[in-house]
């Protein structure tokens, strides 16, 4: 019998105690950690100072200031690089649009060559001395982006700018036509000037409740078509004009179709998601008349079955829709007189006002555009012309001082 001579215990001839094992694992894992430590200690006590932020740093390692400023210079660098590219870029493609648009105007006779490669509405531009040659001695004192002036059946737009110098007031409106740029100025000496009428108001435009109109029976067409297109009349070659009819004739003499249940359902989507925007949306009510009218195409398709609640949905879709349309109808107007000295007899110098007729074919003393609408500088405008005018004749020098540091 053969026993251990550290614990006792009985073991076979040649076999070590476990006990010895233990302990032999126990002084390789205790002399490793120790060696570990050594090691650590050792490589701790190699350390050098980051020159840039001062801080102690192990031998063999990089200050994290140092991999922060690389990193953020990396960024910028690249962030640099995107945003030259994306300039690049943008302004090689809105150099070739205009070189296209500008060379096809020229080959159809457009315009003139040289007027084609300018601004058609001078923006960003003084009238005097950018667009016209100044007086001598003449200083721009303030310059108002005023009125936009419109002619929709001659495809006409022009931007108004009024600007007041030491010498005059000049008014002056640049923009395009089907026929090519247009051009309107007015000027009078300041001096020759009694003072200004202004009125900002609004007017009701019959030629766009036509063009209103013929844009909600066309959008009207489209909602009746999606929503009788998987039905038995769908079949049938029935206009837009005659299922209005034919719902308006349910609506009061409570006729019906059968129209099938999956129109029913696009109806009611079609008619609820086209009201939506006229309460989401701001301004834009031309825009508003597309989703109003496909609203009232989808209700008045799906009235025809007669359903009491639904002819009471296509009633409330039709009064949104008259509303909408005459909100359209209601332009901003805008005019103001820059009134001489003269006698009466004389015409006034500077009149900024649509002119009236038959949209304007017929010139009558006014710009000849058919409408004239205020812009955000319009009110400022109003407030300061006046004063500005009073102060230079009876300033002189001090006037024009007062308002050129304004």
């Amino acid at each position: 019998m053969v026993f251990c001579t550290r614990c006792g215990k009985q073991i076979k001839e040649g076999e070590i105690c476990s006990c010895s094992q233990n302990t032999q694992s126990d002084t390789i894992k205790t002399q490793g950690s120790d060696f570990l430590e050594n090691m650590a200690n050792q490589k701790a006590s190699q350390t050098y100072l980051c020159p840039k932020c001062g801080n102690q740093v192990a031998a063999g390692y990089i200050c994290g200031c140092s991999n922060n400023s690389l990193s953020k210079f990396d960024k910028d660098k690249a962030k640099e690089f995107i945003k030259s590219t994306k300039d690049s870029i943008s302004k090689i493609d809105k150099d070739k649009a205009m070189g296209f648009i500008e060379s096809t105007k020229n080959r159809m006779g457009i315009g003139s060559p040289e007027r084609n490669a300018t601004d058609a509405y001078e923006r960003g531009m003084l009238i005097v001395p950018d667009c016209i040659e100044p007086n001598e001695n003449e200083i721009p004192i303030k310059q108002y982006n005023i009125a936009i002036l419109r002619n929709l059946l001659r495809f006409e737009r022009a931007e108004g700018r009024l600007q007041i110098t030491n010498k005059r007031v000049v008014f002056r409106a640049a923009g395009t036509s089907v026929g090519g740029r247009t051009t309107l100025q007015q000027e009078f000496a300041i001096d020759e000037l009694a003072g200004i009428e202004a009125k900002r108001s609004y007017r009701f435009s019959f030629f766009h409740v036509l063009f209103g109109l013929l844009v909600v029976l066309f959008a009207a067409s489209i909602g009746i078509s999606i929503v009788l297109s998987g039905s038995d009349m769908g079949r049938y070659s029935s206009t837009p004009i005659e299922v209005l009819m034919m719902s308006l004739f349910a609506f009061f003499s409570g006729y019906s179709v059968n129209i099938g249940a999956l129109s029913v359902i696009l109806g009611l989507l079609f008619g609820f998601g086209g009201l939506a925007p006229f309460f989401m949306v701001k301004g834009r009510f031309l825009l508003k008349l597309l989703p109003l009218g496909v609203s009232f195409g989808s209700f008045s398709a799906i009235a025809l079955t007669g359903n009491g609640l639904i002819n009471l949905f296509l009633l409330l879709s039709l009064l949104i829709t008259i509303f909408g349309l005459l909100l359209y109808c209601i332009r901003p107007d805008f005019a103001i007189l820059v009134k001489n000295k003269g006698a009466m007899e004389q015409s006034p110098p500077i009149y900024i006002r649509r002119s009236r007729g038959f949209w304007a074919w017929r010139q009558d003393g006014g710009t000849g555009f058919s409408e004239v609408m205020p812009t955000d500088e319009s009110e400022r405008a109003i407030r300061e012309i006046g004063a500005m005018i009073n102060d230079i004749q009876k300033l002189g020098d001090f006037g024009l001082e007062k308002w050129v540091s304004k």
